[in-house]
């Protein structure tokens, strides 16, 4: 899980590289969710931060679409506007 949680932030950073200027996203992480693990499964965390109004769908889409290339065996769950990072 944490090897495929770097690939996926190293990623992410290639991509959102891209964007210019004060729209461009902040990426934290990977780290370890509080809930290290749940249901048998291992949990790590990506927070990205985008400023309010700034769409990434088409920056996420081109990310996951090179990721999915790369045979990332771990499940990913894209929440957006988290009520909870739990």
């Amino acid at each position: 899980a944490r090897r495929d949680a770097e690939k996926i932030a190293g990623a992410l950073k290639v991509h959102f590289e891209k964007i210019e200027g004060r729209s461009r996203p902040h990426i934290l992480g990977p780290a370890t969710a509080p809930l290290e693990k749940l249901r048998g499964n291992y949990r790590i965390q990506i927070l990205i931060k985008v400023r309010s109004g700034e769409d990434i769908t088409p920056s996420l889409q081109n990310c996951f679409a090179d990721l999915e290339q790369q045979k990332i065996s771990s499940k990913v769950n894209v929440d957006v506007d988290p009520l909870s990072l739990l």
